[in-house]
């Protein structure tokens, strides 16, 4: 509640201790701010005043604890720092990242299609190798797609193929052990099983 100053003389003055003005009213003490009346107070608040009750006192320009707001271009340049390419870079990258994607799903339909025993491991190295070796942009979608695989199989395979945490554990670690073998760049006929027909 603001009331000019001169409609409230009548109220009486008072001066603190420590030399500030103000008015005295029926229900309290109007603080002086700026040549007006400040009602700063409410029944039962203590004489000294708190001034985060006053809108007129100047306050920090700044809550030390409020967290820094980060505006959009700067959301974007971190994202670019993430994925560790440049601006310029960013559609090249992309488009390796799209490249190693379709080897992926080329390898898997392949191991589908073949459906050789044995010849898992030798596919999720091939389909990491061939990723990589678009880019940098397909080591990454290969390496993020494997895992997503490797996730996917650890809650399905339990329930589908009856496979206990410890088969699951241990089948995981070789799929990653393949996976991360191709996508290195190392040779994945070395994983490949006699007998798999040569058009794989």
């Amino acid at each position: 509640m603001f009331v000019e100053l001169n409609m409230l003389m009548e109220a009486g003055v008072f001066e603190s201790d420590s030399g500030e003005k103000g008015l005295l009213a029926p229900y309290g003490r109007l603080k002086l701010c700026g040549g007006r009346a400040c009602d700063c107070r409410a029944p039962g608040i203590p004489d000294d005043l708190d001034p985060a009750l006053c809108p007129h006192e100047p306050k920090d320009s700044q809550d030390p604890i409020s967290p820094p707001k980060m505006n959009l271009s700067t959301g974007i340049i971190f994202c670019f720092l993430i994925l560790g390419v440049s601006s310029q870079g960013l559609g090249t990258f992309l488009r390796e990242a799209g490249q190693g994607a379709k080897d992926m799903w080329r390898a898997y339909r392949d191991m589908k299609e073949a459906n050789y025993k044995g010849a898992d491991k030798y596919f999720h190295a091939r389909g990491n190798y061939d990723a990589a070796q678009r880019g940098p942009g397909g080591v990454w979608a290969a390496k993020v797609i494997s895992n997503a695989r490797e996730t996917i199989q650890g809650i399905t395979d339990p329930l589908l193929k009856g496979m206990t945490r410890e088969e699951v554990r241990k089948d995981s670690k070789a799929d990653q052990f393949a996976n991360e073998w191709g996508r290195s760049g190392k040779d994945p006929n070395h994983f490949r099983p006699a007998g798999l027909p040569d058009k794989y």
